[in-house]
């Protein structure tokens, strides 16, 4: 309201032509004050309630898991709310790895997976959108969700269950991530199974087709599927190998990662014994 006060005085102080003006100057703001009232008030930002710590939720897929015969070229989910779409591009897998291209149809809360070219015969398809998965607020799913399909008459239903936590204190391995690789393939291929660990470290994956794999934990940090020893680690469990049969369930035991120590060893001090002894401290254990 300060505007409207300044122009009044000062439309007193001048000449009738002059008053004139700064009347219709003063009655046009004085119109924008009643039509904006906000603009008189004392800026402060927006009010609001407790910070949105929800993570999204899958609230339904198209076709259901489970389905057998499927011959659709889409598989469709729908959330609770807004998802970030990049999210999406690394937390959607397909498995097992057979090399099948798709593209993403947005819809307001949903989207579509569309393959782009028919699906091979007699197969289970597994579609998981793992904790990536982020919505606007950058909460995140809380544990992987997998939609299971079948262009046959069954459905593979093999299971595998571990456990992993960190060496270093024992804490669940959350997020941390095994591949299951076919013994036909190199350990430097592509993964034809992933299973990811749950809040509690648990790594429960299913409909698994039958066969022998080689099982182990990789530090995935480009997650394309593929452990590159020269930048990534690895670790094996206890048993390096698991055979995986139909409606069968097998167990690893729990795997304790050590994180690789990238940090070089510290001089600390120097002590001098004598012409021919010197003690030297180092930050952490050495060999000589």
């Amino acid at each position: 309201m300060q505007l409207v006060n300044e122009l009044a005085d000062y439309r007193l102080k001048h000449t009738d032509r002059e008053k004139a003006f700064y009347g219709k100057l003063l009655l046009w703001v004085a119109m924008v004050y009643m039509v904006f009232p906000a603009g008189c008030a004392s800026p402060g930002a927006p009010t609001g309630g407790p910070k949105d710590e929800t993570p999204p939720q899958i609230t339904a897929t198209y076709p259901e898991s489970g389905t057998t015969n499927f011959s659709d070229n889409q598989i469709v989910f729908e959330f609770s709310e807004f998802v970030t779409r990049s999210s999406m591009n690394s937390a959607l897998r397909i498995e097992p790895d057979l090399g099948i291209e798709y593209e993403l149809d947005w819809g307001r809360k949903s989207v579509a997976v569309e393959f782009q070219r028919e699906l091979p015969d007699n197969v289970t398809l597994v579609l998981t959108l793992g904790t990536d998965l982020e919505d606007l607020r950058g909460n995140s799913l809380s544990q992987p969700k997998r939609v299971a399909i079948s262009t046959g008459d069954r459905i593979d239903n093999g299971r595998l269950v571990a456990r992993i936590r960190n060496a270093e204190d024992g804490s669940p391995g959350y997020r941390n991530k095994i591949f299951l690789i076919d013994t036909t393939r190199a350990l430097t291929d592509r993964a034809n199974y992933i299973g990811e660990a749950d809040t509690a470290g648990k790594v429960n994956i299913g409909y698994l087709a039958s066969g022998t794999y080689r099982v182990m934990w990789v530090q995935d940090v480009n997650r394309n599927r593929i452990w590159e020893p020269q930048r990534e680690n690895a670790q094996p469990f206890r048993r390096k190998y698991v055979t995986i049969e139909q409606d069968q369930k097998d167990s690893l035991s729990t795997l304790f990662i050590h994180k690789q120590d990238t940090s070089k060893a510290r001089l600390q001090a120097v002590g001098v014994f004598s012409q021919q002894r010197l003690r030297l401290r180092f930050s952490e254990e050495i060999m000589l």
